[in-house]
């Protein structure tokens, strides 16, 4: 993005420019939009491995979000362990 505003205000005074032609934008958006596919459900995916490998930091996860949503929690009935 920073390259694209460096362009326009580079050559605005110039009349309109193709500035999407040029490589370095290309790899910009490339980078963009494949960097950013999937990243949440990635990200759910590690959080999910790292607190079945460390049962430790799984306990205390779940004590706090009880006491946070300690309503929502004693209202369910469910247990979660």
């Amino acid at each position: 993005m920073d390259l694209l505003m460096q362009g326009e205000v580079t050559n605005g005074a110039k009349g309109p420019t193709v500035l999407h032609d040029r490589p370095a934008i290309q790899d910009e958006l490339f980078g963009f939009f494949a960097a950013g596919h999937e990243a949440a459900s990635t990200t759910v995916f590690w959080a999910v491995k790292r607190l079945t490998t460390h049962q430790g930091v799984q306990q205390k996860l779940r004590t706090s979000l009880r006491l946070v949503h300690k309503r929502a929690y004693d209202e369910s009935g469910l247990s979660t362990s």
